[in-house]
């Protein structure tokens, strides 16, 4: 039991640092982020804790790692919702066989 407790405490810890530089590698956007961030959640009852984490969750998708892996489709196309979902499967899949 006491060793399950010391795992959660170190990954807390690690977590903590890493979302940490994250903040710090993009600080000079982080009120841009926020002001997207929240101009998109108007309406909504997000609470400063939600935020947070959302800017948290968008941060981490910045990283370059991640950020090559995200793929950015227009809605207002004529194209069906189906068949967009399809094809970034599909365009997901191929680039993960080419890398």
């Amino acid at each position: 039991m006491i060793l399950k407790s010391k795992r959660f405490i170190y990954s807390c810890i690690y977590l903590l640092i890493f979302v940490e530089r994250l903040k710090t590698k993009f600080r000079p956007y982080a009120d841009e982020i926020l002001d997207g961030l929240r101009d998109i959640s108007k309406g909504s009852k997000s609470s400063a804790e939600e935020m947070n984490n959302l800017f948290n969750s968008f941060l981490y998708c910045l990283q370059p790692a991640i950020r090559s892996k995200i793929q950015v489709y227009s809605l207002d196309d004529d194209h069906d919702l189906d068949d967009t979902i399809f094809e970034a499967i599909i365009q997901g899949k191929l680039n993960s066989f080419i890398n």
